[in-house]
């Protein structure tokens, strides 16, 4: 006799997904997974970017400006056709070499459940980003890249809206006595900001290497120069909160991992501020710094 409590309960969200794509070459045929698209019964819908900033940096440099900004016309240009309540498959895409894909059904715990499930199924480089933990070898040399990578983008960000704090990034000073100089973030005779990121990969050598920069400005603040900034602050770049490359168990982490930041922030007088993209990091220096 079959004893149907032993089956697992059938799961409560269902929805169909959709995967968008991009051909960087024109008719080449090489595409690329840009956005999930996922939309349930009752016609309720969301729009996940597959590609993080990071990624996109490695893959296409100072052109990866121009590819976001792709990504977030096409995200504006769904949403706007489905708020109207029109069939998706009659969507038409804002840009030559974005194309639609096909309709699959899918069934999870949650939204974000199913858009993980699709981004196992149609783009490897989401999954890359997943498994990335896994496969370093060197995990605090690769958190190193990350960090120094998503700091040139934001001096990039910065000038090209103010170009006369050109001077004040990358500034190396010793403090006292030292011989050995420390090298800041933003270093003006007001502010004083240096820059970590928190990925959910490479989670504990980022952590020690935030650590190590408020105590940088800790340093710095309480030394007997005659001259000091005013403010403190570290910029800390965290994951979107509607990132499907990074699970919940991880998400939760990084949770409490920036409690913790917080906390040594307090203590140390330095201004812990939590960003998610370049973007955002530029304009917070330009609002502390001004």
């Amino acid at each position: 006799m079959c004893d149907l409590d032993m089956f697992p309960e059938f799961p409560s969200f269902e929805a169909n997904w959709i995967p968008i794509y991009f051909e960087p070459i024109l008719l080449s045929g090489e595409r690329i997974t840009i956005a999930i698209v996922i939309i349930d019964p009752s016609g309720d819908f969301k729009i996940f970017p597959t590609l993080r900033e990071e990624v996109l940096d490695s893959l296409y440099g100072i052109k990866s400006k121009n590819l976001s900004n792709i990504i977030k016309h096409c995200e504006e240009s769904i949403k706007k056709h489905l708020k109207n309540n029109k069939p998706f498959e009659l969507w038409q895409p804002p840009f030559k070499g974005v194309f639609q894909g096909k309709t699959t059904p899918a069934a999870d715990d949650s939204v974000f459940k199913v858009a993980q499930q699709a981004i196992q199924r149609c783009s490897s480089l989401s999954s890359l980003s997943m498994a990335a933990e896994r496969d370093y070898d060197d995990e605090l040399k690769q958190s190193h890249k990350i960090s120094l990578r998503w700091q040139e983008t934001v001096i990039k960000n910065v000038l090209t809206k103010m170009p006369s704090f050109e001077d004040y990034f990358k500034v190396k000073i010793a403090i006292d006595r030292s011989k050995t100089k420390t090298q800041f973030g933003f270093l003006s005779d007001r502010t004083a900001i240096n820059f970590g990121v928190l990925s959910g990969f490479g989670h504990s050598s980022s952590l020690n290497t935030i650590k190590a920069r408020i105590l940088d400005l800790e340093h710095l603040m309480n030394s007997n120069s005659l001259v000091l900034p005013e403010k403190y602050a570290i910029l800390i770049k965290m994951p979107k909160q509607d990132d499907i490359s990074i699970s919940d168990n991880i998400k939760d982490k990084l949770s409490d991992t920036i409690y913790t930041i917080q906390d040594i922030g307090q203590k140390s007088n330095v201004t812990i501020c939590t960003v998610e993209t370049s973007e955002m990091a530029a304009n917070k220096i330009i609002e502390i710094a001004a």
